[in-house]
């Protein structure tokens, strides 16, 4: 076999292989399940976000497509601006052609941006991009789940070690149960404090509005507007999203993305993509959080997963509610490619920075 290759950067026509690879290399793209075929979800993916560059680079041999890198580019509010920023998202190279170098290849297509991102629990992640030049973000981006039953969890999950994690997980469960019994209750009416929660499609212009009254407030956060949350979450291609809007007066005060993930046919997963409330309005994020509980509730969804700053008020509020922080996880940044002032983002509180799984493409 030719072990020769050749990178460049993505042309149309290529999303084909690109996709075949993707599923041979990492045992079925993506993980988890869609109304269309995993093609058409590249296409949404790649080709059909809003005013976002275009970053895919392949590699050949032998015009085979061998090798793939996709950066998902973002605009994010960092500091006192707005910038294009990139975070590694699918790769894969074809098993004959490892450990020649293609992925650093690749990666060299991807020089030109502001800041970038990645967020990973595998330590060999973490080494390689420490030697590179990038250093871990300032702040602690925590896992956390929400499990009911502990038993039918690791008799669907596979786990190493999972009988010391399920009694940990059990001790842990206890704690948070006192925890909570602590805490102020939750009202069990929105009404009480106002607030109207309803299910919508897709985000309106209003939706713009919201956003410009909060963004100041945050020293790092992924740009939220209408165009951006509509291709994240309304579009089909993306997955089955449930998204709740919340208003105080006609006035939208906050919002929350949910999803299920039924790709394994035998234990479904809930996951809390996006949760976001006006810093200015209190208990907005209790309200959001608590119908979200209650609809994964009703559904009889076993595990609910989340993703919030550590210390800051969605931290703080989940914990509330039981979830459990899972350890070891970390998010790596690097503005080494530019000049951008990220002092007020590194001496911030974790209220100032906000950061949950639909700023990723996990799920």
């Amino acid at each position: 076999m030719n072990k020769e290759y050749k990178v460049r950067p993505y042309r149309l026509g290529d999303e084909e292989e690109i996709v075949e690879l993707l599923q041979l290399v990492l045992g079925g793209w993506p993980h988890f399940d869609l109304d269309c075929t995993p093609l058409e979800h590249w296409r949404w993916k790649y080709l059909d976000r809003l005013s976002m560059k275009k970053t895919v680079v392949v590699a050949l041999s032998d015009d085979k497509i061998v090798g793939c890198l996709h950066d998902g580019c973002h605009k994010i509010k960092a500091g006192d601006t707005i910038v294009l920023g990139d975070q590694g998202t699918d790769l894969a190279v074809h098993p004959d052609f490892r450990r020649m170098g293609i992925y650093n290849k690749m990666d060299e297509y991807f020089d030109d941006l502001n800041l970038s991102f990645s967020v990973s629990g595998n330590p060999i992640v973490y080494k390689k991009a420490m030697r590179s030049g990038d250093r871990r973000f300032p702040y602690h981006i925590s896992f956390m789940t929400l499990i009911k039953d502990i038993d039918m969890h690791f008799d669907n999950v596979e786990s190493k070690h999972s009988f010391l994690k399920k009694y940990g997980f059990k001790s842990l469960k206890g704690f948070y149960k006192l925890y909570r019994l602590t805490k102020q209750r939750i009202p069990s009416k929105n009404l009480k404090l106002g607030i109207n929660i309803h299910s919508i499609t897709r985000f309106n212009e209003e939706i713009n509005e919201f956003w410009e009254d909060i963004y100041n407030y945050y020293d790092f956060i992924l740009v939220r507007d209408q165009d951006y949350l509509n291709w994240r979450y309304a579009d089909t291609r993306g997955g089955k999203y449930h998204i709740k809007i919340a208003k105080i007066k006609n006035k939208i005060v906050g919002y929350i993305v949910l999803r299920i993930n039924r790709y394994k046919s035998n234990y479904h997963i809930g996951y809390i993509l996006d949760l976001l409330a006006s810093p200015s309005v209190s208990k907005v994020e209790i309200a959001l959080l608590n119908d979200a509980i209650n609809y994964f509730d009703e559904l009889g969804i076993n595990q609910v997963d989340y993703r919030s700053v550590k210390d800051s008020v969605y931290n703080k509020t989940a914990k509330s509610f039981g979830f459990l922080e899972i350890p070891n996880k970390f998010m790596i940044w690097s503005d080494k490619r530019s000049s951008l002032n990220i002092e007020n983002i590194q001496i911030s509180s974790p209220d100032h920075i906000h950061f949950c799984y639909g700023d990723t493409d996990i799920i």
